[in-house]
């Protein structure tokens, strides 16, 4: 057991000032993280740590990245490299700032709002590495089915059931809250969430049920504001946005429906792939600001404002039944610090209220890696196909504003087809600021275009970002119309 590993291997952490000591993965198990693991430890200048409970001090240097074998890791510091906690949990602190990913395995690994993973943050809770001392080497040895604590049949997750708020244009402020119940490998979020401006409470059920570590089936039911605009930005970042901009990312539309997936996960040593596939039933209409609108959820800024701020009206749409066959691949690639995703999503309706017969691809993707040094070049894509008639409007999906093309009016461009391309060249200031930790200068360059059974011109802009974690200042122009825009300020978007 993994708890008996690292309680064998605290003295060996007692020593470590003495002597680091020399650990390798004997066996890496299926998929790419256990490679990467090992491509890590192989490096000579990644450091490993063996203890109980490690904290990375706010004045502590770790010029490359950090293994840590043991239950619990505070990053409260900087590390110029991955932070990996082998058989527990990743704390991100407040000042904590890791110039990779962090990463968990066995365990979970926890953000903080004033806190930076250049590459984000991952959790693996399914499977772990043993860890045994064989001739004065810790040996690593893969594990499926990481058995915690079990937990209760009747949880309240978050604070008390309370999950983690949104907020919008269309919704105000959106608070759901409600129990998980877990009996043997089925788990039941049972969720009510009420949304203010709407004066609404919607009920939904979400299940999920693991038949093995690579196979599991998900069901959705409920009533929901949903939107096409996802991919810009996450949901924490569209809700700051709206509150202190007053920049909504996002067009909404109500539903109600229920949907089903089955999903089976196949690996490789640098890939995962996981193939789904089932059915939804929608059953949509638009929803508020309408044109014309006289209220709405406030924010400090540009809280009228029609065009960019809260009082934007949302597309109206006719509405009416989708019942489809829903089907995707999900692809990740990891071969060494080179690493990148694909997602792809077909829509084919069996059965449209409003006569509509049409078929919808979705991609979206990303690639990033290193060149020279600690610079590092970005590639995104997203992308909206559809093939038969127009779709209907709540399959619409746009580009424009701050999210996308920002010297371009809030979602000015919309449509059944779309493209959207944009390349980042990150080069990290060799200097470290207290707190905000390290600057990075980016160069940007975006491509886009959305219309209806067609694309329009591409909008191109170019231009030059300067920032730190939650701060940002940057200068773009587009070089068709020569508009430039420059902003400065707080922001958790793209």
């Amino acid at each position: 057991m993994i708890r008996a590993g690292v309680t064998a291997l605290l003295l060996l952490g007692r020593i470590a000032a003495a002597q680091e000591p020399k650990v390798v993965v004997r066996d890496p198990g299926p998929g790419p993280v256990g490679r990467y693991l090992d491509e890590l430890l192989r490096k000579p200048d990644t450091r490993v740590i063996v203890g109980d409970t490690v904290t990375i001090a706010k004045d502590a240097k770790f010029p490359a990245a950090v293994v840590v074998i043991g239950k619990r890791v505070n990053v409260a510091g900087p590390v110029h490299g991955d932070v990996v906690v082998v058989g527990g949990d990743l704390f991100l602190k407040p000042g904590g700032q890791i110039e990779g990913q962090g990463v968990a395995i066995g365990g979970g690994a926890h953000n903080s709002l004033l806190g930076h993973a250049r590459d984000g943050l991952a959790s693996y809770r399914d499977f772990t590495f043993d860890a045994a001392t064989v001739s004065g080497v810790i040996e690593l040895r893969y594990r499926e089915d990481y058995v915690q604590a079990k937990p209760s049949a009747f949880s309240l997750p978050a604070l008390y059931g309370l999950r983690i708020p949104q907020y919008d244009r269309s919704n105000g402020i959106s608070l759901p809250i409600g129990p998980t119940l877990e009996v043997g490998p089925a788990a039941v979020d049972l969720v009510a969430t009420y949304r203010s401006q709407l004066g609404r409470i919607d009920p939904s059920v979400a299940a999920k049920l693991t038949v093995g570590r690579k196979l599991w089936l998900d069901g959705w039911a409920g009533r929901d504001t949903r939107s096409n605009e996802d991919w810009i930005n996450g949901r924490l970042g569209n809700s700051f946005s709206s509150l202190i901009s007053g920049h909504d990312e996002r067009n909404w539309f109500r539903a109600t429906g229920a949907k089903g997936t089955v999903s089976r996960l196949f690996e490789t040593t640098t890939m995962s792939a996981t193939y789904s596939l089932g059915g939804a039933f929608e059953r949509a209409a638009s929803v508020r600001p309408a044109p014309g609108v006289m209220g709405g959820p406030w924010s400090l800024m540009e809280r009228r404002d029609t065009e960019d701020g809260m009082f934007r009206p949302n597309p109206q749409i006719l509405g009416g039944d989708i019942t489809s066959i829903l089907g995707g691949a999900n692809f990740r690639w990891s071969a060494g610090a080179v690493k990148a995703h694909l997602d792809v999503g077909l829509e084919a309706p069996l059965a449209v209220s409003t006569g509509e017969s049409f078929t919808q691809t979705t991609v979206d993707g990303r690639i990033d890696f290193p060149t020279f040094g600690a610079q590092r070049y970005r590639f995104e894509l997203h992308g909206v196909l559809t093939t038969g008639d127009t779709a209907p409007g709540q399959r619409f999906a746009y580009i424009g504003g701050s999210g996308t093309l920002p010297t371009e009016t809030m979602m000015s461009q919309g449509g059944d087809e779309l493209i959207f391309l944009e390349s980042r060249y990150e080069i990290p200031v060799p200097m470290t600021l207290p707190i905000a930790g390290t600057p990075t200068i980016t160069f940007r360059h975006i491509l886009g275009a959305a219309g209806v059974q067609g694309l329009p011109d591409f909008t191109q802009i170019v231009g030059v970002r300067l920032s730190v974690p939650f701060v940002r200042v940057q200068w773009l122009m587009n070089t068709g119309t020569r508009k430039t825009k420059f902003t400065a300020g707080l922001s958790l978007s793209r």
